[in-house]
């Protein structure tokens, strides 16, 4: 049993509960058998006497704990549960007398909506481990202290705090964090930051509060951070612990699979980033790609494999996003893709943002008819500059991705990112490399008139090119003043050509090597001919390419003194095989590396 629910089970009954023509309710449920205890409760809770003089939030507890103690409730959220819930709430509210509208507490009257809210979330605390309390505690608060005003309705909002206060203390925080987190609840609302100039200025939250003497401060590492947010308080030793979902090792098997939407580039559960310089077509290629999953249609050399609904959150441009999607209608005649564009800033930085998506992405379900199964945010940038943070910071992007994390945990979706080059492309991706890290696979887009789509790191795949592409424009239609309405859009010229990881495709020149990495290049041409290695098993490596082990070539190199052995030759070697996939020259999958062709 939870800490909380076994503290107010222990708790002694209130006075007018003690018997029930004068023997104990316990003692009355237990002369019935199984199966006719559950009628038996609910005739003696309608039969209570005096309830109009009752704390409610009591007389709720005692009574949903006499029905688990009894084997009444059920598990949580079985119709059971609800019935029995359903049955006491009845009760109290008939014994109250509110008439379906206010419920009296003592000489105050608080809204039915507030009364109903309080159980509501003490229920949910009941059932929330130790570590996720304090956070669900300070939503319950600020939910709750909305449904009054402290200069409206003083003495209800009074009453709300005691009854908030109370109930954090049931469920096992101290009178310290308490205060604390409903001080932030009202400072910080889940949806808000603090200290934004259109949130109301906090009331005198300390004055409504009981006294407490010699709190102290809480401990470090406690404070209320930028959202309100508090961590566990882990006092008095005692410390209830959730155990972590396990898959064994004999389970393992059932992710070999992945759930690929277009095969070998989007999958369900992964994130991906596709990067390029501003106007270089990344986000022209991603609402290609957006149109293609919706009309189960494969794309460049990639099989779709399910048809699902796309929903683009538009950070910034969002009208562009639409008009190219209007080319696909007007062009192609599509009509009627599960296809939904949401023109809004997102602050990924807070925590909030992932209720906002989820319930934009399950509003698009409902619409559609169908799952979603792939949310393009365009740009990323901009959702962690929302709210100030820095893509430099690799605690921002931590805090951004661990966000996304948390989208994922909720929807079964494949999530794109548009961003941008740093001011050397060669470099990658622009800010901190803690973005880098947490992506399944980055996909960055070079080459000025025919461009090229290449994977620069993938978790699971090698490095290669996904797509070869041009930009032109399209006339949607003609303005008021009869000029022409144009957007770019991905041109449909190489896309039914399988890509190659040249950067010969770009149309540029080969670049020139340098000696080492030319003579590096060489030397595996060599290896090769004196013997390649199998070709690994998968999708992602070409058929019919030959190569060698990464440790085969390394030895070449060292015997051909192309790399100083008494050097450092890891950092040696691994500046040679990025030299060389970099242009385009050679791929590199698990252990196996060979030249492109």
């Amino acid at each position: 049993m939870h800490a909380a629910q076994a503290e107010t089970a222990d708790r002694e009954a209130p006075p007018e509960f003690a018997d029930a023509e004068e023997k104990p309710l316990a003692s009355q449920l237990a002369r019935f058998s199984v199966d006719e205890r559950f009628g038996a409760f609910r005739t003696l809770v309608s039969g209570l006497p005096r309830l109009e003089h009752l704390n409610p939030l009591d007389a709720f507890h005692f009574l949903l704990n006499l029905a688990n103690n009894h084997g009444l409730s059920g598990g949580p959220g079985s119709e059971t549960a609800l019935e029995i819930e359903k049955i006491i709430g009845d009760a109290i509210s008939s014994g109250c007398d509110g008439a379906g509208i206010d419920v009296e507490r003592g000489a105050i009257e608080i809204p039915s909506e507030a009364f109903q809210a309080l159980q509501s979330w003490d229920r949910i605390l009941a059932n929330v481990d130790r570590q996720s309390l304090a956070r669900q505690f300070t939503r319950a608060a600020t939910e709750i202290l909305r449904l009054a005003s402290p200069q409206a309705t003083p003495n209800e909002w009074q009453q709300l705090v005691d009854n908030v206060h109370e109930m954090g203390e049931r469920h096992g925080l101290s009178v310290k964090v308490v205060q604390t987190l409903m001080a932030a609840a009202t400072v910080a609302p889940p949806d808000h930051r603090p200290m934004e100039e259109s949130r109301p200025k906090a009331p005198n939250f300390g004055s409504a509060l009981p006294t407490v003497e010699n709190l102290g401060e809480l401990p470090p590492g406690n404070e209320p951070d930028d959202y309100g947010s508090v961590s566990p308080i882990r006092e008095a030793g005692v410390i209830a612990t959730k155990a972590l979902e396990l898959t064994y090792f004999d389970e393992c098997g059932a992710y070999a699979n992945k759930q690929w939407i277009l095969k070998g580039i989007i999958a369900r559960g992964e994130t991906s980033a596709w990067i390029a310089p501003p106007g270089a077509g990344k986000s022209a290629l991603l609402t290609e790609i957006a149109v293609h999953c919706a009309a189960h249609i494969d794309w460049r050399g990639h099989r779709a494999k399910v048809e699902c609904g796309v929903v683009v959150l538009a950070l910034e441009r969002g009208d562009l996003f639409k008009r190219r999607l209007r080319v696909y209608h007007q062009r192609d005649e599509l009509a009627g893709l599960p296809i939904a564009v949401a023109d809004a800033i997102i602050d990924l930085l807070n925590p909030s943002c992932v209720e906002i998506i989820v319930s934009t992405v399950r509003a698009a379900e409902q619409q559609f008819g169908r799952e979603v199964g792939l949310i393009i945010l365009d740009t990323y940038a901009k959702g962690i500059a929302a709210s100030g943070g820095d893509e430099d910071k690799a605690r921002d992007q931590n805090r951004a991705a661990a966000n996304l994390r948390n989208i994922h945990a909720q929807l079964n979706v494949h999530i794109a990112l548009v961003g941008h080059t740093g001011k050397d492309e060669n470099r990658g991706a622009r800010g901190s490399n803690a973005h880098v890290g947490d992506v399944d696979v980055m996909v960055q887009i070079s080459g000025e008139t025919i461009k090229v789509a290449q994977v620069i790191k993938g978790n699971d795949q090698p490095e290669r090119a996904v797509a070869k592409f041009k930009l032109e424009p399209f006339e949607l239609g003609r303005d008021e003043d009869g000029e022409p309405i144009t957007t770019a859009i991905v041109t449909t010229e190489f896309a039914d050509e399988l890509t190659s990881a040249s950067a010969a495709d770009s149309g540029k020149k080969k670049p020139t090597l340098k000696p080492i990495p030319r003579a590096a290049l060489r030397a595996l041409h060599e290896c090769i001919a004196d013997g390649a290695a199998s070709r690994p098993v998968d999708e992602h490596v070409p058929a019919g390419v030959t190569g060698v082990t990464m440790k085969v070539w390394r030895s070449r190199l060292e015997k051909l003194s192309i790399i100083n052995a008494k050097g450092n030759p890891r950092e040696q070697f691994s500046r040679i095989h990025v030299t060389l996939k970099n242009a385009g020259l050679i791929c590199i999958w698990e252990d196996v590396v060979w030249p492109v062709t």
